[in-house]
């Protein structure tokens, strides 16, 4: 897109016109970082491929939440932290299969990994 070294000299620093650019755009990246920053399921890792995994569950949570405020505008309307019961609605949700499946399978009685007899 900035393929020529433009200057903005519309501006009194006289920058170029990609780094105009970029601090126009900016605020959307700050806010995104923001929010995810607030609830987020990042853990410590050197691992790259986590790390990612991490930013896209926060970032699909975070627009699940906004999608589900707008087809939903009066829940929890009046409480401060809607989007936090919400993550813990929808992380209940997704275990709520596995543990149905968890209760109701039978202990191995040979397995020594369960709880003393």
């Amino acid at each position: 897109m900035h393929l020529d070294a433009d200057i903005d000299e519309s501006s009194k620093e006289e920058k170029p016109e990609i780094v105009m650019e970029y601090n126009r755009t900016k605020a959307g990246v700050d806010t995104l970082d923001q929010l995810t920053g607030n609830y987020s399921c990042r853990r410590k890792t050197s691992r790259w491929p986590m790390a990612l995994f991490y930013d896209i569950l926060d970032i699909s949570a975070l627009d699940a939440y906004i999608i589900w405020c707008e087809i939903n505008p009066g829940w929890n309307s009046t409480l401060p932290t809607k989007r936090r019961m919400f993550l813990q609605d929808v992380s209940k949700k997704m275990m709520q299969r596995q543990l149905l499946r968890r209760s109701t399978t039978p202990i191995n009685p040979h397995c020594q990994c369960g709880p003393p007899h």
